[in-house]
């Protein structure tokens, strides 16, 4: 081999080299951007199930408050009746603690 032959046969290992480290420098960034887009998308589908168990939690609160003022303004209902029937005052301040509390006083 010639000296020029030698030359370019390092010139093209030290290309191959470089190609080689670049290679693999863009298949760690690669893996890095993979890396951290599914970490992004696990910490958006925790958000949504973070705002899903509190969309089921404050439906779950409603349900119990309309179902106590329901429960309220039957008690107060019953009382009325109770007072129209018996006209006593048992029933008539039965009749007026039931009917303030549904009507949230």
């Amino acid at each position: 081999m010639t000296v020029w032959a030698v030359d370019e046969a390092v010139d093209f290992y030290k290309l191959k080299v470089i190609a080689e480290a670049a290679t693999k420098a863009m298949k760690f960034q690669n893996t890095r951007a993979i890396a951290q887009a599914e970490a992004e998308r696990l910490r958006r589908i925790n958000e949504r199930v973070k705002l899903d168990n509190l969309a089921k939690s404050n439906n779950f609160n409603q349900r119990a408050i309309l179902n106590a003022k329901k429960t309220n303004q039957k008690t107060c209902d019953f009382w009325i009746s109770e007072f129209k029937r018996v006209k006593s005052s048992y029933a008539k301040d039965h009749m007026d603690s039931s009917c303030k509390r549904a009507s949230g006083l």
